[in-house]
């Protein structure tokens, strides 16, 4: 009798933590890729708006 060695089998557990290792893998590049640049221009609009709206003297 020969026994066949057992295929490791992807449960529920296993797959979760695979689609969460890729969404923060996702969630990673994008930050990377544009994410801090994006919150300085909006960090710069947002003091522009701020010095116009203020009334002059």
């Amino acid at each position: 009798m020969e026994t066949e060695p057992k295929k490791p089998r992807l449960n529920t557990g296993r797959v979760l933590i695979i689609v969460l290792g890729i969404l923060t893998l996702i969630y990673a590049l994008g930050m990377l890729n544009g994410g801090l640049s994006n919150y300085q221009t909006l960090k710069e609009g947002a003091a522009t708006q701020y010095k116009d709206a203020l009334p002059s003297k």
